[in-house]
């Protein structure tokens, strides 16, 4: 057990009910995490339990005081793991809290415009390289021959350039979007609970 970070305690959870520490402050602490952990113990059992404890009297002491009653609990217990695939609803929450329609048509518009760019790319080098031997025409627009040297490929490279460029603003926008999607719906989600 850590107070503002200092061990008070370390041992098992029998060792913690047979344990005195020094402190006030201390004992005060580990009091109320004793009393507050029931292990399983219903209200109205830990209170029979505290008044059969004490004479009938009602006590602070927690009302799990034999090893036997202390094995029916625990304070952690192990999750299970579930495999396969989510829920539709569990998809259509997430949506919902990451903005709804607008989030999910902003995404979409995103996704569309990153891979169209890919595709404009391959196109793209399809295009320029069919322009060995020839000169090719490309949206009214006419690029020389590859053939004619350097300055002939500089035409191509600035399609290049800015298909690339616009390849990592569609992919940078997708990504961010769908991260602060993802955001939204965990602060949306954590302030339910």
């Amino acid at each position: 057990i850590l107070n503002r970070g200092e061990c008070i305690f370390l041992g098992t959870w029998d060792e913690l009910q047979t344990h005195e520490p020094i402190s006030e402050l201390h004992r005060a602490k580990i009091e109320a995490m004793r009393s507050s952990l029931q292990l399983g113990a219903t209200e109205d059992e830990a209170n029979i339990a505290a008044k059969e404890g004490d004479g009938g009297k009602p006590t602070t002491s927690p009302a799990i005081a034999k090893k036997a009653d202390a094995k029916k609990g625990s304070i952690m217990t192990i999750e299970t793991r579930e495999h396969g695939q989510s829920a539709l609803s569990v998809w259509l929450l997430w949506f919902k809290y990451a903005g709804g329609i607008w989030f999910i048509t902003v995404q979409i518009l995103l996704m569309t415009l990153d891979r169209g760019t890919y595709v404009a790319i391959d196109w793209w080098l399809s295009t320029w390289t069919s322009s060995a031997g020839q000169s090719i025409v490309v949206f009214g627009v006419e690029f020389p021959n590859q053939l004619e040297g350097r300055s002939a490929q500089y035409p191509y490279l600035i399609v290049y350039a800015i298909l690339v460029a616009f390849m990592l603003i569609s992919v940078t926008a997708r990504s961010q979007w769908a991260v602060h999607g993802g955001l939204r719906t965990c602060r949306r989600v954590f302030s339910t609970m």
